[in-house]
């Protein structure tokens, strides 16, 4: 090979390394958007301890796509911010209604309304270990609520002989209700596998370890409410499956 032909093999080098340089510190200058669907699919644990019992319970669910029982741990849409270091600002919120309906043939129907919901900001870094591979560890604060709406009742006066006795003078008196309201501290690592440039798939460990809670119920027709006393030791694990993608 000729010193021409070597000089500008090292020339074409040298421009190539130049553009990826240039590239990456493209890259590194810009911020990224990360949106993303949690927790949609896994297994979950939970252990409840309250205050003054001697009593621990404990509950393990799987779920694909569907609600979750604990409010903690709902499927939920994220969205965060990336930075040119990588550190990442966001959250995530989550909500999910149920309603038990009965309805007797020839008597009145009834019917049970349960809301969950939650708001969990967070921090993390994503660490971009190969082209198409990320771990992403993050930490924050989870508040959740729960509430659930009793069935209305019904009382009457019966009348009547013979037959029977007919029921008159019916009225009808609003469900109680109960609520729940629990803030923790949530700590989850995501794996990110980079399937295309804008679509990954999630998959994830999660621990959540509740720090404050307080519950309140509300008898049928009354507006004075009593304290649930809601206290104790709450922590729960999950680990979950999800879909995201990098929009930016």
């Amino acid at each position: 090979m000729s010193l021409h032909h070597r000089a500008w093999g090292a020339s074409t080098l040298t421009t190539l390394l130049s553009l990826l340089a240039v590239e990456a510190r493209a890259d590194e200058s810009s911020l990224g958007l990360s949106v993303s669907i949690e927790r949609v699919a896994g297994v979950a644990y939970a252990s409840l301890r309250p205050t003054n019992s001697n009593t621990t319970f404990g509950g393990t669910t799987f779920g694909i796509a569907g609600p979750a029982i604990n409010p903690i741990a709902l499927p939920r849409a994220g969205a965060d911010v990336v930075l040119p270091v990588g550190l990442t600002l966001g959250g995530a919120v989550g909500y999910g209604n149920a309603t038990l309906s009965s309805s007797p043939d020839g008597g009145r129907s009834s019917s049970f309304n349960g809301n969950a919901w939650m708001l969990s900001p967070r921090v993390g870094y994503a660490f971009h270990l190969g082209p198409i591979f990320d771990l992403w560890p993050r930490a924050g604060v989870t508040l959740a609520g729960a509430s659930l709406q009793n069935p209305d009742g019904q009382s009457c006066t019966s009348t009547g002989f013979g037959a029977g006795p007919v029921m008159t003078n019916c009225t009808t008196t609003p469900g109680g209700s109960d609520s729940i309201f629990a803030a923790a501290a949530s700590v989850d690592v995501a794996a990110v596998l980079r399937l295309t440039r804008t679509f990954n798939l999630l998959a994830g460990v999660a621990y959540d370890h509740v720090f404050a809670a307080s519950g309140s119920s509300t008898p049928g027709g009354s507006t004075t409410s009593s304290d649930l006393h809601a206290e104790g030791k709450y922590l729960g694990g999950q680990l979950w499956l999800g879909l995201g993608g990098y929009v930016l």
